[in-house]
């Protein structure tokens, strides 16, 4: 079975940053397409007169050199500038092209496609000069997709501030969590999202200062010093009265509890270590002046713009093929590096596989959905997989049980399996009219419904797979079976036994009664809240919430 981390905000932060999908924002770049804007603009600054469009040119190349004893015509090869280029930036050596032999043109004759009045010189000083300028050209693209902004709609940018704000709100509102976060902490981390700014968080903490501080990492590496952020952590602590404590939060990590300034560091050490080989690190804390999810934000933006930059070294020197290279670059423009690879994977394929009502419902909604199931794994877990119904099986169940015992007890040299027998009753639709119809029904429904005096001439009894049955299992038999057996009495007593005689396991019962219907009455609330069933409201939802906290149960 696949093992997650042991951040226990996982599922809810995941769930938030899940939404990303589900917001109207523009397309993200493509590195290919950005290839060949770089191509496009720097050809017609060179060429403004170009008489085609330059998305229809490419670059065309003699398969074969010119050879005076074979007077046959040569055959060309047509490739994409884009494509010329990245492999130029991949080779990161210098591109020839020759005059007479390459040609730029708008047709695909493979014989003689006729070539622009575009001098090979020209072009050749194209590819090499621009081809450097790629991976630059692909992070700008990047950039701007973060920062703009569709109309009437949140930029990405905004989105991910947003996301990372209610990351952390996820963990304070986690009842449920492993291990639990005192009431100075979760207040704590409640302050920070409801007051982000620096001056207004410590204006409201002014007897016992907050603070909310990002992670500069500098090393030293055979190149220089490298400085960066760490991405997506926050770091926190707070000095009270008899009480001073040192959190962080990433949404890969969710909240982490340190004894120590030393603790920490050493642990952020190890993490940095992972994305730079330096022989030596040092760290500060930052406290931002303006929006601290904002600041955090960048930070990540800024580690996705670094690992577009270290996949370019990457591919430069294990020598990548193009279409590689492109693959690598367009996921790591699409996303962000916020969880584990094996658990992105898994929670990816955990969130395609919900219902539609669910992977269409609100990140707001989701995030309360992912919280709730979250507290239904640890009290399942917590119980050990035990609910307050332990040892009652529901009645169709038991029905079909106790029918099982007696049938088998009656004829233990006959193993009839219950679940395929049927009952088949005669019953008159018409008095005035000699009618009748019949009525299969399994067993374990009809000796549920059964009506007492029925006679015993309008019962027969079959298999529901056309079978025989044996010559002793008549609708007399059926019958008195049914009466010996009393199924309802028998239940009655079993539930009353267990659930009121039982003083010792009543306390533990009620315990469970208590966690699973918190979770589940909510639940279903929420389910039919974005369902629209029922006549159930974002207030009506709110108001099962509220009833069902543990506080209030």
């Amino acid at each position: 079975m696949k093992e997650l981390t042991k951040n226990p905000d996982l599922i809810a932060a995941y769930s938030v940053f899940s939404s990303f999908n589900a917001q109207n924002f523009g397309p993200r770049p493509s590195f290919q397409e950005v290839a060949k804007a770089v191509f496009k603009k720097a050809l017609i600054d060179k060429f403004p007169t170009l008489p085609v469009s330059v998305a229809d040119l490419a670059l065309a190349e003699p398969l074969t050199a010119v050879d005076p004893q074979n007077p046959q015509p040569r055959h060309f090869r047509f490739m994409a500038p884009e494509e010329v280029m990245i492999q130029r930036f991949i080779d990161d050596s210098s591109f020839t092209l020759i005059e007479g032999e390459h040609r730029l043109t708008a047709s695909r004759d493979p014989v003689n496609p006729a070539a622009q009045r575009v001098g090979m010189d020209s072009l050749q000083a194209i590819i090499n000069d621009q081809s450097a300028t790629l991976i630059e050209a692909y992070q700008q693209a990047v950039a701007q997709f973060w920062s703009e902004r569709s109309e009437g709609k949140n930029s990405p940018f905004q989105w991910l501030s947003r996301s990372l704000k209610a990351g952390v709100s996820s963990t304070t509102s986690n009842r449920h969590r492993e291990p639990a976060l005192s009431n100075e902490k979760a207040v704590s981390l409640a302050v920070i999202s409801a007051f982000p700014e620096k001056t207004e968080r410590l204006g409201v903490s002014s007897e016992t200062p907050l603070h909310a501080y990002l992670v500069n990492i500098q090393s030293t590496e055979r190149t220089g010093p490298q400085r960066f952020q760490l991405p997506g952590t926050l770091v926190v602590t707070r000095d009270m009265a008899d009480l001073s404590f040192i959190l962080s939060y990433a949404p890969e990590r969710g909240v982490e509890q340190f004894r120590s300034m030393q603790w920490m560091g050493n642990s952020f050490i190890e993490r940095v270590r992972e994305r730079v080989a330096a022989s030596l690190f040092t760290w500060t804390l930052y406290e931002p002046q303006g929006d601290i999810f904002e600041s955090l934000a960048l930070t990540l933006l800024d580690a996705q713009l670094y690992s577009i930059k270290k996949l370019g070294q990457t591919a430069q020197t294990e020598r990548w093929t193009v279409p590689r290279l492109v693959r690598a670059l367009d996921d790591a423009g699409a996303r962000l590096p916020l969880f584990d690879s094996q658990d992105r994977t898994y929670l990816e394929h955990v969130l395609t596989n919900l219902p539609p009502w669910l992977q269409q419902a609100d990140p707001d909604d989701q995030l309360s959905y992912s919280e709730l199931l979250s507290a239904q794994i640890f009290w399942q877990q917590k119980a050990k997989g035990r609910t307050f119904l332990e040892g009652i099986d529901a009645l169709p169940a038991y029905a079909q049980q106790m029918l099982t015992q007696l049938l088998h007890l009656d004829h233990p040299e006959e193993r009839v399996d219950v679940t395929n027998l049927q009952v088949i009753e005669l019953t008159v639709e018409n008095v005035q009219m000699p009618q009748f119809n019949l009525e299969p029904t399994s067993l374990v429904e009809f000796a549920l419904s059964y009506r007492g005096g029925w006679p015993v001439g309008l019962i027969e009894v079959g298999d529901s797979q056309g079978r025989p049955v044996p010559e002793w299992l008549t609708g007399g038999y059926v019958k008195n079976l049914i009466d010996e057996l009393d199924i309802s009495t028998h239940y009655i007593e079993l539930i009353k036994g267990l659930l009121i005689d039982d003083e010792a396991g009543l306390v533990e019962r009620q315990a469970l009664f208590k966690s699973q219907i918190s979770v589940q009455l909510s639940m279903l609330a929420l389910e039919k809240k974005i369902k629209g069933e029922d006549g159930f409201t974002a207030q009506g939802w709110q108001i099962v919430a509220r009833l069902m906290r543990p506080d209030d149960v």
